[in-house]
């Protein structure tokens, strides 16, 4: 009986020591860019303290600024952004982030809608994907962004995406992340640069949008009306 507790030990230490190092080099391999903080930082926010959140791209991410919009209005925003965000990721990250806020206006960027693609490239899926809490609409998220379920399961597991990153590797990557305190009120991240634009009056060609842009549209309109106050 000793020796059989004995080597339970072992076989748990050994777990725990495999556990620990999986922990430690995921978070390492982990991508890590500027556009994808956003989200990381929402969490960060005490319950319903955004008036107006705003989500889509980086024509939100760094063309809104939120510091203007609250020196002159008293407003505060929240810019909720990926780069080369799709409509169903904006969509699922709008969700998850009215489980903590309850802003009185959603804006919602719908650029990409006009894409004829139902799927993003992996490495902008997968940053999409892979900051959302794991949950339901996580697995949701993946299953949306990727065209075969087995990419999709990759996404939710990361490392298999990202594993191959030594290359790639800065001292960033093993440095704990200690900036990610949000000032009051929020500055957009990075630069913000002027949006030029074009003059849409004249343009007259028109193309449908894909039947599932059409269907996130709908839903992310829904989801919007019923979580905001107005």
């Amino acid at each position: 009986m000793k020796k059989l507790i004995q080597k339970a030990v072992k076989v748990l230490a050994f777990l725990l020591v495999l556990a620990l190092c999986y922990g430690l080099m995921d978070q390492v391999l982990k991508i890590k860019t500027d556009d994808m903080v956003s989200l990381v930082k929402l969490r960060q926010l005490p319950p319903d303290t955004v008036d107006v959140l705003l989500v889509g791209s980086s024509h939100i991410g760094t063309n809104v600024d939120n510091q203007q919009i609250f020196d002159e209005y008293g407003i505060s925003s929240y810019n909720l952004w990926v780069g080369m965000q799709p409509i169903w990721n904006t969509y699922y990250c709008l969700k998850e982030a009215l489980s903590a806020q309850s802003p009185q206006i959603v804006i919602a960027e719908v650029y990409l809608s006009t894409t004829t693609m139902d799927y993003s490239p992996k490495e902008t899926a997968i940053k999409n994907v892979e900051l959302l809490n794991f949950g339901i609409n996580k697995v949701q998220a993946a299953f949306a962004s990727y065209e075969k379920w087995t990419d999709a399961v990759e996404a939710l597991w990361g490392l298999p995406y990202y594993h191959e990153r030594y290359d790639d590797l800065t001292i960033a990557d093993f440095v704990q992340e200690n900036d990610l305190s949000l000032p009051a009120p929020r500055r957009p991240e990075g630069g913000v640069a002027i949006l030029k634009m074009l003059d849409y009056a004249s343009i007259t060609d028109k193309l449908p949008i894909t039947e599932k842009t059409n269907s996130i549209c709908e839903k992310l309109l829904i989801c919007a009306s019923k979580r905001t106050l107005r």
